[in-house]
């Protein structure tokens, strides 16, 4: 019995978190949620571009967005399980396992039950931002999230972030490339801080192995994506992807298309101390 007990009391907070994530996505996530007749939007976007995959287009030729493949992937996946309530139950997997990793986070600061108080705090935060689901950015949370909580558990403990930490926060990014590469910068800053840390103490064989596997783990990702658009749409669609993804989001971020390159565009691209001074002076 009480080896029963036990078991219950460590599924329970990974039952609760499941629930309030399903609650979560099932009473906000317009885009997906059954509960819900329809909805317009980005996320519209993004499942037409699942149901053009499902039907054998070819993204980025047949109809043309500057997303990632893997989040075209996770709205195919989603409408192939059920049209009606497919991207949703994904979408609840993937808010478990992000309120799962800010739990783990939460715990390294000795935070008891009073955790799930700043978890419901950080819900109705994101509600905020939430915009109805199915944007890009709920799909990397978790994405962003674990680089996070590695970083965080290494400097809690006073330690180094260990090689399969470094491998993760690589497949972390280039999972969040393939999605929105702009939502690889939430957690960057800490990793170029830590990066900074072994420069400054001369660990450069270290420097040298984070840096390689973190590299190994954005490539592993990066082959796979475009192994598989190569595979089914040929390389036509790889040229297109990369053409959507990389290039005319950087080109969007400097240009206007009615007034060409300005001021503004190029101040985009400054890191923040830079840009908070040329924002206030120029």
């Amino acid at each position: 019995m009480q080896q029963v007990r036990a078991l219950a009391g460590r599924i329970a907070p990974h039952l609760a978190l499941l629930a309030a994530a399903a609650g979560f996505v099932f009473l906000f996530s317009f885009s997906s949620s059954p509960l819900y007749l329809g909805y317009g939007g980005d996320s519209s976007v993004y499942k037409n571009m699942g149901w053009l995959i499902l039907q054998g287009g070819t993204p980025y030729v047949d109809l043309y967005d500057n997303k990632g493949i893997l989040l075209y992937l996770f709205n195919a996946l989603g409408l192939l399980i059920s049209p009606q309530w497919g991207i949703c139950a994904l979408q609840t997997l993937m808010l478990w396992g992000t309120l799962t990793v800010w739990d783990m986070m939460l715990r390294e600061f000795g935070m008891g039950w009073a955790r799930y108080a700043a978890i419901a705090v950080a819900l109705l935060v994101l509600l905020l931002y939430y915009e109805g689901g199915g944007l890009t950015e709920d799909l990397s949370l978790l994405f962003i999230s674990v680089p996070l909580y590695i970083w965080v558990k290494a400097e809690r403990r006073d330690a180094e972030i260990p090689m399969r930490g470094w491998l993760a926060m690589g497949l972390c990014a280039g999972t969040l490339a393939f999605i929105r590469i702009n939502n690889v910068l939430p957690f960057a800053g800490f990793y170029l801080w830590s990066l900074g840390e072994m420069a400054v103490g001369r660990k450069w064989k270290l420097l040298a192995r984070s840096l390689g596997m973190a590299a190994a783990g954005f490539a592993v990702v990066a082959a796979l994506c475009v192994g598989y658009v190569a595979a089914a749409f040929g390389w036509p669609g790889v040229a297109a992807m990369f053409d959507w993804m990389f290039a005319k989001n950087f080109s969007r971020i400097l240009f206007h298309s009615d007034r060409g390159a300005t001021l503004n565009g190029y101040v985009a691209v400054l890191p923040p101390p830079v840009r908070f001074v040329a924002d206030n002076h120029v």
